[in-house]
């Protein structure tokens, strides 16, 4: 029975870091500045979308994939925080009551880098 929960708890952890690597490859405020308007009054008030106006394709092109670099690098410092406190402090996650296997592969971090860059998981035994 143990070993069934294990399966599970695996599947689920897969799942987040892959959720995450796919969610880090685009987001709302890239797509924004590659159409030359970011949504919401913030970005109004600010000026954000005169600023956009002002700026061609290529150039909001390349403003877009800055913002995905740093959606990116957000999620990464996040895992890496997570990591640290597994490690150092024995932080434990669960998910639906099944605690997930943080250190089965590469470490939290790392596995969201290698997802990213379409590693494939290790074959189970």
């Amino acid at each position: 029975m143990e070993e069934l929960n294990m399966d599970k708890a695996t599947e689920m952890y897969k799942e987040i870091i892959d959720e995450l690597a796919n969610m880090s490859k685009d987001c709302a405020d890239a797509r924004g500045v590659k159409k030359g308007k970011l949504p919401g009054t913030d970005a109004e008030q600010m000026g954000m979308n005169d600023i956009l106006k002002k700026l061609n394709d290529t150039e909001r092109d390349i403003l877009a994939e800055l913002i995905i670099d740093v959606y990116h690098s957000g999620i990464y410092d996040t895992l890496e925080k997570l990591e640290w406190l597994r490690c150092c402090k024995n932080m434990e996650l669960t998910v639906e009551g099944e605690k997930l296997p943080l250190d089965k592969y590469e470490g939290i971090p790392n596995d969201y880098i290698g997802r990213r860059s379409d590693w494939e998981w290790p074959e189970e035994d």
